[in-house]
Formats: structure tokens, C-alpha cells, sequence
């Protein structure tokens, strides 16, 4: 499941409906996360497998069929029955009332599809700490017993992470202990009732930047070079905030001069002496010496 793929405006005519779940031989279905998107997602291709999803009109006619996707087998223990992971996705049609699951022709559960569910958050945070805890209040209608809740974080166009996922529940207590900043961060909520999904947002708040890490992985501090030997830098750089990391950003100097740009630079060869090796991110640094020994030395 994609952030993206929520909508707060979701309408009939481009919802879809995601299944997924367990079936065991013995045609036992378990819900993992039913719930509903906004256009096409991105699922496995289904293979030739024999299960369904079917749309259900009022009178149990089908109004449209799909065929499933079975992901792996699972192996729970040496005493229940084998069970395969079932996922599949059909878009949603107005005159549907009951969305079926078949094996085959026979039909193995059916779920009611009814109303988008409702659903309101409260969150009056303008700013917020990482060493805070925060109460998300939620408002929803009924849960079915399927219904689940997941928080999404968003820090940017396009940047988000999970943040929490339960049961239903009034309130949620969410820690930004360690998460990406900016200045107009919202938590997003989307509520699935056991099929159909509503998506609710917070209202804009900040927090501060966590700052970059770098960290020189090659060479060793104080390493001993030998003459012959070439030195090749290699470093590691966590940016929460951007995630992708450019390789042109990452500067490597060599006794105050820039040799290199790049998670992994080639040195060269150096003469005898000591040397100030520093790797730059943004305004994040890390320095080390490393020394090149005589030929007598070495």
C-alpha cells in the first residue's frame, strides 16, 4: 500500500477495492489488510491461480470478476492446513453490494461493501519535539472487525513514512523520536471499515531538521599506508530529510584541497607524510589522519 494512492476526494468512479489475505486448503479466509485506492495500484501480476474476486449486485448477480494473485504458501505448523497468500484488486462499481472471494465457481466468503466509512482527526500541535509524545484523536464510524487504522508522517512532496497502524482506536500516541523535519509536516490517517477506505489529515505543523550523518568508512583513522599502496576513500552518509543522496554532494579533501566527489573516490598514490583526509555533506563533516610510511617502513 501507497501513500499515494489515498485520496481525501476519492470518488466511486476510481476506486479500487484490495484484498489481501490467507486461504488455506480447507477454504478458511483471513483478512491481512482489506481496503480500498484511488486508481490503478501496483500489484503482482496474477498468475493462472483459480481465485476470484467478483462484485455482487443486490440479487447476487456478477457485475464484474477478477482474477487473484497467490503470492507464496505459507506453512504455519505441521498441523493446520496449508494456506497461500491471496491479494487482488477490482475497481469498484456502483451497483455493487457484496464483494466475493471464489475459488473456482464456489463462492468462499463475501463481504458487504456499504458506505465509505467517516472519519475526523484532532490535532491542534503547531510545532513539535523529538523527545515529545503526542496524542492523535480520532472521530470514526462504526469499525467492522476487519477495520484497521494506518498513520502516515509527511515531511514533503512525495516524502512520507508509517507511523503508527492498529485497531481502530480513539487515540494514538505518536513519537517523532528519530523522523525526518520540515515546516509544514501533516500527519495522514487512512481508516478502512473492513473494505472501503476514508483518508484524514492534521493540519500543518513543524518540526526541527534532524541533522545529516556521515561517517569515513575507508580509511581506518591513523592507517598506515605503504608507498605502493593506493588509498581509496569510501564513506556513508544518512540524510533522513532527502533520503536519495547525490553523489556530487559528498566532497572529499585532502589536506584542505578537494580530491573527489562521491561516496567512493580514488586517492591515488602518496608520498611519505602525513595527511588530513575530511568527507563533506552539506555542512556535515568527519576528519581522520592517515599516514604513508617510508620504503624503508614499509
Amino acid at each position: 500500500m501507497s501513500l499515494r494512492h489515498f485520496s481525501e476526494n476519492m470518488k466511486v468512479s476510481n476506486e479500487v477495492l484490495i484484498v489481501q489475505g490467507i486461504l488455506t486448503d480447507d477454504l478458511q479466509f483471513m483478512p491481512i489488510f482489506c481496503h480500498s485506492e484511488s486508481g490503478k495500484p501496483q500489484l503482482a501480476k496474477p498468475d493462472a491461480s483459480d481465485i476470484w474476486l467478483a462484485l455482487l449486485d443486490e440479487d447476487s448477480n456478477i457485475l464484474l470478476k477478477e482474477r487473484a494473485g497467490v503470492r507464496e504458501t505459507v506453512e504455519c505448523s505441521p498441523y493446520t492446513p496449508k494456506a497461500v497468500v491471496v491479494e487482488g484488486s477490482i475497481a469498484l462499481h456502483p451497483g455493487a453490494t457484496e464483494l466475493a472471494i471464489r475459488k473456482g465457481e464456489l463462492d468462499v466468503i463475501k463481504f458487504k461493501i456499504g458506505e465509505r466509512p467517516n472519519l475526523k482527526v484532532s490535532w491542534s500541535e503547531k510545532t513539535v519535539t523529538r523527545e515529545g509524545k503526542y496524542v492523535l484523536r480520532l472521530n470514526y464510524s462504526n469499525p467492522t472487525d476487519n477495520a484497521m487504522i494506518k498513520i502516515f508522517f509527511q515531511w514533503g512532496p512525495k516524502q512520507y513514512l508509517l507511523a503508527g497502524a492498529g485497531k481502530p482506536s480513539p487515540e494514538f500516541e505518536i513519537s517523532f523520536d528519530n523522523m525526518p523535519g520540515g515546516r509544514r509536516c501533516e500527519l495522514i490517517v487512512a481508516y478502512s471499515s473492513g473494505l472501503r477506505t476514508t483518508v484524514a489529515r492534521t493540519k500543518a505543523f513543524s518540526l526541527a531538521l534532524l541533522p545529516s550523518k556521515v561517517e569515513i568508512v575507508r580509511p581506518r583513522a591513523d592507517e598506515v599506508f605503504a608507498p605502493w599502496q593506493p588509498v581509496e576513500l569510501q564513506g556513508k552518509v544518512q540524510d533522513r530529510q532527502r533520503g536519495d543522496i547525490s553523489p556530487t554532494d559528498c566532497v572529499w579533501s585532502l589536506q584542505s584541497e578537494e580530491i573527489g566527489r562521491g561516496l567512493l573516490v580514488y586517492g591515488g598514490f602518496l608520498d611519505p607524510g602525513s595527511y588530513n583526509v575530511q568527507f563533506q555533506y552539506g555542512k556535515t563533516k568527519q576528519s581522520i589522519r592517515l599516514r604513508v610510511a617510508e620504503d624503508k617502513e614499509s
